[in-house]
């Protein structure tokens, strides 16, 4: 009768582990289960910040490509000016220099605009990559 006591004591305590290790693991797997999500959340976070990224860029080279478009305008303005006979054509062709300038300038300066949001986004892709890691 002891020996089967005895025996069932210790079967007592193998379930007692094995209900701890049951729980543990539990824990563990619901502990996984959420870094996954948050991970997912930080991917998809990563994603959204590389699109925005792209499109900035895309928006840089529109900056420089419109800003140079305006100077070779511009330009053509400025050679056509010389064989102008016309005051008022004259008047009309420096508008449209001035015009060129300004909205050379203004090209340009979306251009930089969208150099430091590029940088920004830079900055901050690589710490959520970081925090992917």
């Amino acid at each position: 009768m002891q020996d089967q006591v005895a025996v069932l004591l210790e079967l007592r305590q193998v379930d007692d582990e094995l209900r701890a290790m049951r729980a543990g693991l539990e824990a563990r797997a619901a502990d996984l289960q959420r870094k996954h999500k948050e991970a997912d959340a930080v991917r998809e976070a990563l994603t959204r910040e590389k699109d925005r990224l792209a499109a900035a860029e895309a928006r840089h080279r529109e900056g420089d490509r419109e800003a140079d478009n305006c100077r070779e305008r511009k330009k053509k303005f400025e050679t056509d000016l010389s064989s102008i006979k016309n005051n008022t054509e004259y008047h009309a062709m420096l508008k449209q220099i001035a015009a060129q300038e300004q909205k050379a300038r203004e090209w340009e300066d979306v251009a930089l605009q969208m150099m430091e949001v590029e940088e920004e986004l830079q900055k901050t892709i690589a710490r959520v990559a970081g925090d992917l890691r």
